[in-house]
């Protein structure tokens, strides 16, 4: 089981999956899941292939986070970080592959990281929007929507826009499996 602290004021709002997507309003909401057991053994290892799916709205752009899954404790250990970086590309990993598909147009975004044997690989609307080497440092216990999780335990780089449909696997998706997700 997991635990999940739900710290955003505005809520749920129209989503692109289902009916609702999870609002952030960029000052102090975040979505906190303890993944102790639930997540904990997935991309564990540095030849664990993982990936993260989720929708995306925004009109937001620069060193702002909408996901961190890392360990608190102030060692940079660190599955997956997704970010808005200022030119509205997205962050993959905090700084390890940049993307060049621009995402803070206030239209629905799919954005998929894949972690494949020694590579990650970023994907936008079901594109290839950058690749890279994986991080190495793997260890997490949490996930943050919405924020990133400093070495201190602090957050900051509040998100503001939509998360809808976030998932994760314990494997590498395949392109097909993607642009499915995508559809």
């Amino acid at each position: 089981s997991h635990s999940v602290t739900d710290n955003t004021s505005a809520g749920f709002v129209s989503g692109k999956v289902g009916s609702e997507a999870k609002d952030f309003d960029g000052s102090d909401d975040f979505i906190q899941i303890d993944t102790q057991s639930t997540f904990s053994s997935i991309g564990s290892s540095s030849t664990d292939d993982y990936t993260y799916s989720m929708w995306i709205k925004t009109n937001d752009g620069g060193n702002n986070w909408f996901i961190s899954d890392r360990v608190p404790s102030g060692t940079k250990n660190r599955r997956c970080e997704l970010g808005i970086n200022s030119d509205g590309s997205i962050d993959y990993n905090w700084g390890r592959v940049d993307g060049s598909t621009t995402v803070n147009n206030e239209i629905w975004h799919h954005v998929v990281l894949v972690v494949r044997g020694t590579n990650e690989y970023g994907y936008v609307d079901g594109n290839l929007d950058g690749s890279g080497s994986r991080p190495s440092d793997v260890s997490n216990t949490e996930i943050f929507m919405g924020s990133h999780l400093n070495d201190d335990g602090s957050l900051s780089g509040f998100f503001s826009g939509q998360i809808d449909d976030l998932r994760i696997y314990d494997r590498a998706l395949s392109r097909p499996e993607i642009e499915a997700l995508y559809q």
